[in-house]
């Protein structure tokens, strides 16, 4: 969990061979007689217009690369943050033990104890050994 709810957004590599499975769907297509007739009839270069389309589907793969590493990236980075909380959350929770035996009257020592209560909702639960 994160501290400040982060949304994630996983990369779905199955769209991609999708598209890609369409797109060379289309490409048989547009190469076929008969299609390459009615190009030439409306006045197209049947050539230039499947130069276009790799040119499309070159430019959606770089762009899908750098999501996917984007993700990952991102990915990485909201561990480090979950894992930087964890930290803080279990130093807090050790600090106010250590306070609660040394100076059970503290007049922040209530006030600690019910964040503490709430964030540890927010974090996973420990394993008993």
């Amino acid at each position: 969990m994160f501290l400040f709810g982060a949304t994630t957004i996983m990369y779905d590599p199955e769209e991609r061979a999708e598209l890609l499975k369409e797109h060379a769907a289309l490409v048989a297509r547009l190469r076929s007689p008969e299609v390459q007739a009615r190009m030439i009839a409306d006045g197209l270069d049947s050539a230039a217009e499947l130069k276009k389309l790799a040119g499309h589907i070159d430019t959606f793969l770089a762009a899908d690369d750098d999501y996917e590493k984007a993700v990952d990236h991102s990915l990485h980075k909201a561990a480090d943050v979950a894992d930087a909380e964890y930290r803080a959350f279990k130093a807090l929770r050790q600090f106010v033990q250590e306070l609660k035996q040394v100076n059970p009257l503290h007049p922040q020592l209530e006030e600690w104890e019910d964040y503490l209560e709430a964030w540890a909702e927010r974090m996973p639960k420990e394993q008993e050994e």
